[in-house]
C-alpha cells in the first residue's frame, strides 16, 4: 500500500514539474514576440519614414487643391503619425479616394496604419503585460505577475483548437492570444464595422508567415460563427451589452461544438460594496442564472486579481 501511495504521489509530483516546464517555456517563447513590438522600429526606419511624410506634405502644400482638401490631407497625415488611438486611423470622407494614390502612397499609408496599431497596442496592452527593468542587461521582461497574463494563461489552449472570440474591440487581446497560443483556426467576432477595420490593422502586427485569424462583422442576434464547431468561445467583459440575450444566446449554442468551452470574462458589480465598473454590470448570481437557463453549467471560476474580476468557464450540461 505505501509503494502504491509513493508511485502515486512521485507519478503528481512528475507531472505537476511537466506542466511547469511547459508554462516556462510557453512564457519565454511569448516574451521573444512581444519585445520586438515592445521596443517597435529601429531609428533607420523612423527616419525614412519620416522623410517620405515629410515629402507629402510638401507635395500637398505645393498642389492646387482646394484649401480645405490641403488641411484634410495634412490633418490625417498628423493623426497617422502623432495619434496613439486607432480610432484616428480611418480616412475622412471628405477626401477623394485618388488624392491618397497621388499624395499618400499605398506602402506608406500602410506603413502609418501598422505603425500607429503598434503604438496602440504598445500603450494599451504592452504597457500591461512588459515590465522595465534597471538592473542586469535585460532592458525589459514579460511580467508574469500581471493580471493581464495571468489571465492569458487560463485559457490553456492547444494549437489545433477552434476558437472564437465575441465582441473583439480593437482586436489587441486577439493578437495577444495569436502570439501566445497561435491557434489557425481564429474566428474574431465585432458588431462595429470600424472595430473590424482596427481589428485588421492589429493583426497587421503578426508575423508575415502566419495565417491571419477571420474577422467577422456580426450583429445584436448572430455571431456570425455559427456552424464553426467552436473548441472555445471567449466573451470578455462584453454579454453584459448584449441588447438581445436570448437570440444571441442561441447563436453562440449553435457556434460552440457540444464539448466546446465558453470562457466568459466579466467585471462584476462589487460583491463587496455594490459598486457597478459599468451601468449594465452583472451579479456573479445573474450570470450564472442565465447560463444555467441556457443549458450551461459552470466548470470553472477564476478570480483575477479582485474578486469582481473573474474568468468564468462554462460547459454544456450533461443530459
Amino acid at each position: 500500500m505505501k509503494t502504491l501511495l509513493y508511485l502515486f504521489l512521485l507519478f503528481t509530483s512528475l507531472a505537476c514539474q511537466s506542466n511547469q516546464g511547459q508554462i516556462t517555456a510557453s512564457s519565454k517563447d511569448f516574451e521573444k514576440k512581444l519585445l520586438p513590438l515592445y521596443f517597435g522600429q529601429d531609428s533607420t526606419q523612423k527616419v525614412a519614414q519620416a522623410k517620405a511624410v515629410e515629402s507629402a506634405i510638401q507635395q500637398i502644400r505645393k498642389s492646387d487643391l482646394a484649401a480645405d482638401t490641403k488641411f484634410e490631407l495634412w490633418y490625417y497625415l498628423n493623426q497617422l503619425t502623432l495619434s496613439k488611438d486607432l480610432a484616428t486611423a480611418a480616412a475622412p470622407h471628405k477626401i477623394p479616394s485618388q488624392h491618397f494614390a497621388t499624395f499618400i502612397p499605398t506602402d506608406l499609408q500602410q506603413s502609418l496604419l501598422k505603425d500607429l496599431a503598434l503604438a496602440h497596442f504598445q500603450k494599451n496592452y504592452l504597457h500591461q503585460i512588459i515590465r522595465t527593468k534597471v538592473e542586469g542587461a535585460q532592458l525589459a521582461s514579460l511580467d508574469e505577475t500581471s493580471l493581464l497574463f495571468r489571465e492569458l494563461m487560463l485559457y490553456q489552449f492547444k494549437p489545433q483548437d477552434r476558437i472564437g472570440e465575441i465582441g473583439a474591440g480593437d482586436g489587441g487581446f486577439s493578437l495577444l492570444l495569436q502570439l501566445l497560443y497561435g491557434n489557425s483556426h481564429h474566428f474574431i467576432n465585432e458588431i462595429d464595422s470600424l472595430n473590424i477595420r482596427q481589428i485588421g490593422w492589429m493583426l497587421q502586427l503578426l508575423p508575415t508567415d502566419r495565417q491571419l485569424p477571420a474577422t467577422i462583422l456580426g450583429s445584436e442576434v448572430s455571431s456570425g460563427m455559427e456552424g464553426k464547431q467552436l473548441d472555445a468561445l471567449i466573451i470578455r467583459n462584453t454579454l453584459h451589452h448584449f441588447s438581445k440575450p436570448d437570440e444571441m444566446m442561441q447563436s453562440i449554442k449553435a457556434s460552440l461544438s457540444q464539448s466546446g468551452h465558453l470562457y466568459l470574462f466579466e467585471e462584476l458589480a462589487d460583491p463587496m460594496t455594490g459598486f457597478q465598473h459599468c451601468e449594465a454590470s452583472m451579479s456573479y448570481e445573474e450570470v450564472v442564472t442565465l447560463l444555467a437557463i441556457e443549458g450551461f453549467e459552470l466548470l470553472q471560476k477564476h478570480t483575477i486579481g479582485e474578486e469582481w474580476r473573474v474568468l468564468f468557464v462554462f460547459g454544456r450540461k450533461k443530459s
